[in-house]
């Protein structure tokens, strides 16, 4: 049989502790007769002093009634009194003492009545005394001295078996200490041999099998095959069985590692052609911005050599940013780089500057922090926004100045400049003036839109008040709104913040002109202000049909209206939404709805107390101002 080692453990440990609470119980044993045997002697010898201070007591009595009744003095009738007081006292702790022990309580009991009786008697002489009787006196206590021999043996009687325990105690109490010595020399020997035979049965086998395994460990670091595996169901069974499915574990590992290395080299010679043959630069800089390596698209983008360009700073790429002082190159590619792409001019090798996009990712190599950066040649990207920049203005030249003109013309026809015009002549000049209305405000917005994708479209912040931009917004719109008889009311508290007046100014008409064209007439439109923290919250509602609720992301991107049976009627481009969210995030805000139908439309947008970037923006505009008054 094949323990465990946790049982053979349970077994070494649970032999002798068996052993040895057998061994305790008996000692607590014996002690308890050694303290029950001192215990009695000590009860014993309580009981003979209680006795003999009772024979005490009853003599002073019988002396005290005696000389009292011979000599007749007070001392002699106290002596009396003070022994007949303390005999109760010694017969209550003379019973304590024997509780328990019927025999003794029987005779303690039969000695009580006893001296009673003669307390009686003495009492009884003691008032023939007090009465003069006194020959009457001694008469009665002759007749009471045939008590005595009685009093006597019912005394001898106790004492005698109290004196028997005091002296055959003391010979049972050294008996059983000797038997005590005995007992721990023999328990402890007994111990001894119990643990030394179990530890040598048990490790004799537990030492051979973990020979085994020791020489197991030495075979596989050597590369031998592993000794037989050991038999049984015990931990170090156990332990050889792992270690054994480890070797086999190790060999398959080793192999798999071996595929995994051909992997990692299939892998690396992808990556690599990938890296080769990317169209776009990869550089890669250590921190301190020195080239360690690049692609050959790198290469051709910069018409440098790459044993050139190893070990040199990237400000060299990058010689007109470097050259300009506003912002270390390095610095602002580290930082400003990292999740964004910068527009950057770079230069060949030859001088020529070309406009580049770079975008900076990092990574761990060689427990050193690395940089890659990501270079895109967008010359021709320049190219056609350049020509589409063209286009735009060819479009705002040719198409919006003439068509402001048509409208100029139609104004002087609708007030009758050139003549009185009947009522279908009046109605088509609306009408057409309508039309060329909606066209110009579709090129702005169009042009507006432009500018934002470029990020052209500069915005003059200032501190402002928005009390007097919602004015600003009504004005704009009273004659629209009076047309619908729609009634403008302003709510809220005044707020101050940096923003550009006019483009807030343009985002609130836009969504005040959508909330005239879609409310009923004779309703009411209110544009509410509220401050919270440090963001200023402008609301324009109304009490239109409301917008379904699939409309409410998708009505914010270009070209984008809620379809409705009357959405041809009211017209609409379908951009003025996506310019006025376009605003308010480049303020640093928030542009959002709340509708549900039937019940009206909230537009609402947040804005905080300054744009984000608005001290960089001040520098700049600081170091333009510089520019300008260099270049003058």
């Amino acid at each position: 049989m094949r323990l465990k080692l946790s049982h053979k453990g349970l077994i070494l440990v649970a032999i002798p502790l068996i052993f040895e609470l057998g061994f305790v119980a008996t000692l607590y044993q014996m002690l308890n007769e050694t303290e029950r045997e001192v215990q009695r002697e000590a009860r014993a010898r309580a009981i003979s002093k209680e006795l003999n201070k009772l024979h005490s007591l009853m003599t002073q009595q019988a002396a005290g009634i005696s000389g009292y009744g011979l000599i007749g003095t007070f001392s002699m009738a106290q002596r009396y009194h003070h022994a007949s007081e303390l005999i109760p006292e010694v017969f209550k702790e003379l019973k304590q003492l024997v509780a328990g022990n019927k025999e003794e309580e029987r005779k303690v009991d039969d000695l009580e009545a006893f001296l009673n009786s003669a307390v009686s008697d003495f009492r009884t002489v003691k008032k023939m005394i007090d009465s003069g009787e006194q020959a009457s006196a001694r008469s009665y206590l002759n007749s009471m001295r045939s008590k005595i021999p009685m009093l006597a043996a019912k005394f001898d009687t106790l004492a005698l078996e109290e004196r028997k325990i005091e002296d055959l105690s003391p010979k049972l109490q050294a008996k059983s200490r000797e038997k005590t010595k005995q007992l721990l020399l023999a328990g402890v020997v007994l111990n001894i041999i119990i643990a030394i035979s179990l530890a040598v049965y048990f490790n004799r086998g537990t030492a051979r099998r973990l020979n085994v395994l020791m020489d197991n460990t030495y075979r596989l670091a050597s590369g031998l095959p592993l000794n037989p595996r050991l038999p049984g169901g015990d931990e170090i069974a156990h332990l050889d069985k792992v270690f054994n499915e480890m070797a086999v574990a190790l060999k398959v590992a080793a192999e798999k590692e071996h595929a995994v290395l051909e992997n990692l080299q299939q892998s690396e010679k992808r990556v690599r052609t990938i890296v080769e043959t990317m169209p776009t630069g990869l550089i890669i800089i250590n921190k301190e911005g020195a080239i360690e390596s690049i692609n050959p698209a790198t290469e051709r983008m910069f018409a440098y050599d790459i044993e050139v360009l190893s070990g040199l700073p990237v400000q060299k790429l990058f010689p007109k940013e470097a050259a300009s002082g506003l912002e270390d190159v390095l610095q602002k590619l580290l930082t400003k780089g990292r999740n964004h792409i910068l527009e950057l001019e770079a230069a060949k090798a030859d001088g020529e500057s070309f406009p580049v996009e770079v975008s900076v990712n990092e990574f761990e190599a060689f427990e050193e922090a690395r940089f890659m950066l990501v270079i895109l040649d967008i010359s021709e990207r320049r190219e056609v926004e350049r020509i589409k920049q063209e286009f735009v203005s060819m479009v705002s030249h040719e198409l919006r100045s003439p068509l402001t003109s048509v409208q100029g013309f139609l104004s002087l026809l609708a007030e009758d400049i050139y003549g009185e015009l009947n009522a279908q002549g009046q109605k088509s000049v609306a009408l057409a003036e309508r039309s060329v209305t909606r066209l110009i405000k579709l090129i702005n917005d169009l042009l507006d839109i432009d500018k934002l994708e470029a990020g052209r479209l500069r915005m003059n912040y200032k501190q402002c008040d928005m009390d007097q931009i919602v004015e600003r917004a009504f004005d704009a719109v009273h004659n629209l709104a009076q047309i619908e008889n729609i009634k403008l009311e302003k709510t809220g508290t005044s707020a101050q913040l940096i923003a550009d007046p006019d483009r807030l100014v343009q985002v609130l008409v836009n969504l005040l002109s959508n909330a005239i064209k879609y409310s009923p007439h004779n309703s009411k439109i209110t544009v509410d202000t509220s401050v919270n923290k440090s963001l200023t919250e402008v609301k324009v509602i109304d009490r239109g049909a409301g917008i379904p609720e699939k409309y409410h992301q998708s009505i914010f991107e270009r070209f984008e209206q809620v379809n409705t049976p009357d959405r041809v009627q009211k017209g609409g481009s379908g951009l003025g939404l996506a310019i006025c969210k376009a605003i308010v995030e480049q303020h640093g805000g928030q542009l959002g709805l709340m509708s549900e139908e039937g019940k009206g439309s909230t537009f609402w947008f947040k804005l905080p107390e300054s744009p984000p970037g608005y001290d960089d923006l001040e520098d700049e505009d600081d170091d333009d101002d510089d520019n300008e008054e260099k270049n003058a």
